[in-house]
């Protein structure tokens, strides 16, 4: 059983701990950024999720705890400082979506790149768990070689506005592409930025994409995507316990059910912290290829960023 902690416990952590705990992992501390919100939150964690842990919200004291592992779920900007103190700890680390994010330029932001790659203490896992989408439909695909266009379109109701929009969706479309296609060379970049939406279009090798994303409390919650005129959307059915999710095969009119994506993947996850060894690897190459395109396209759109690129 591994000993984690969850930094940052907003909705999207309260989700990871309820999910590490149903999978056997022992979630003994929650990060926040004051008392009273880490003390709400540990509230909710017992009356919802039935998670008996313990409130901090200072990080040298939550990664004092006899941890072997922390989940990231705290805000993009930190998440840099957060890994490096994982990893300082010798912590196995599961970050979500993007790796880290700040504006201090490029020469700054691929020096962090270099210095989490090197890291003696390596060991991540990003959330990429909506590639498992991919993964289920793509015997129906057309080959990727053949494939001329992809749409995906992403609306949540999350509070992201601009190009913040950008920085919390962007992630998912690229890994989508990253899982379908592989790295390829991005150019032909061109976006519209809205206070509620945001639309990017750009050439992924000889591949025309466009992403689609709004962010609006009251909206309509949708993820879809379409290759070559396939479309395929996510179908959720219940919630917690009941909780099933699909993927609708829309030109075949077929619903094809998987497994929590998101559980699987953080299962995944747990099982590295305890089946480790030196000769097995962390998934941080396609961490860095995300972040990577991901700045890429934000400095071709003209927005504000940094730029990095893979070293050669």
């Amino acid at each position: 059983m591994s000993n984690v902690a969850i930094i940052g416990i907003g909705g999207i952590g309260r989700v990871h701990a309820s999910i590490f705990h149903s999978l056997g992992a022992n979630v003994v501390g929650v990060l926040s950024s004051t008392e009273d919100n880490a003390n709400e939150a540990v509230r909710e964690l017992v009356d919802k999720y039935d998670i008996s842990v313990r409130p901090y919200w200072n990080l040298d004291r939550i990664l004092d705890l006899p941890l072997d592992a922390v989940s990231i779920c705290s805000p993009p900007a930190q998440h840099y400082e957060h890994i490096i103190a994982g990893f300082n700890r010798g912590l196995f680390v599961f970050c979500e979506k993007p790796l880290f994010w700040s504006y201090d330029g490029f020469e700054e932001t691929k020096k962090k790149l270099y210095r989490l790659r090197s890291h003696p203490n390596r060991r991540l896992f990003l959330n990429i768990s909506n590639t498992l989408f991919i993964d289920t439909i793509r015997s129906r695909a057309p080959r990727p070689a053949d494939v001329e266009t992809f749409t995906f379109r992403f609306n949540t109701r999350g509070a992201n506005r601009g190009t913040d929009i950008l920085i919390d969706l962007l992630p998912h479309g690229i890994s989508l592409l990253q899982r379908f296609f592989g790295y390829r060379s991005v150019s032909a970049v061109d976006s519209t930025v809205l206070s509620h939406s945001a639309t990017v279009k750009f050439k992924y090798g000889d591949c025309s994409v466009k992403f689609e994303f709004d962010e609006n409390k009251q909206g309509q919650k949708e993820f879809y995507f379409e290759i070559e005129g396939n479309q395929y959307k996510r179908i959720q059915k219940g919630s917690r316990n009941s909780y099933r999710v699909f993927i609708h095969d829309i030109s075949n009119d077929d619903l094809i059910e998987l497994d929590d994506p998101f559980r699987t993947y953080i299962s995944a996850f747990l099982n590295y912290c305890n089946g480790y060894s030196e000769t097995r690897s962390d998934n941080f190459g396609e961490a860095e290829i995300n972040l990577s395109l991901m700045n890429t396209l934000l400095e071709q759109c003209h927005l504000p960023g940094a730029s990095i690129g893979l070293d050669p």
